[in-house]
């Protein structure tokens, strides 16, 4: 579990350990999702998105989000995933870790404060009210996380 006193290196080291199996995890929600499609494409919105919202606790007791989408109508999926800690003043974190295919991997820590920004100062001003209502995920998920194609 990915603890406040954790250094840069050991918080990459074990979300790079739990990272296989929330790979496998993204793929399951993914086919899952893809079983709900309907078969038939007459009168399907290719610009219509449907998802799928879970979470997972690894072997490593980390809570991830897995998030999977697909267009309506398209034979593959693209998934959003990430791993939410808990800080020492009982506030939420979240951790996006990036370049799993490069040999240089990284991560990225969003804060409450940035959550809060976004909701804030969106940049797109027909989306302030939607941002504003909406939950932690739709945020990430929109405005701050890229998707990793083709069920990662």
């Amino acid at each position: 579990m990915i603890v406040s006193s954790y250094t840069d290196a050991m918080t990459l080291e074990e979300l790079k350990d739990d990272w296989p199996s929330v790979k496998r995890q993204a793929s399951k929600f993914g086919k899952k999702l893809m079983a709900k499609m309907p078969k038939s494409k007459i009168g399907l919105d290719p610009d219509k998105t449907l998802g799928l919202a879970n979470k997972f606790r690894s072997k490593n007791s980390n809570l991830w989000h897995i998030n999977v989408y697909c267009n309506e109508g398209a034979k593959t999926f693209w998934s959003v995933t990430y791993v939410e800690i808990e800080r020492e003043n009982g506030l939420k974190s979240y951790i996006y870790l990036r370049g799993m295919r490069t040999p240089h991997q990284y991560y990225v820590e969003i804060v409450p404060h940035t959550i809060r920004r976004l909701r804030e100062r969106y940049i797109n001003i027909d989306y302030t009210q939607y941002f504003a209502d909406s939950e932690v995920r739709e945020i990430l998920d929109l405005a701050v996380f890229n998707r990793h194609e083709c069920g990662i």
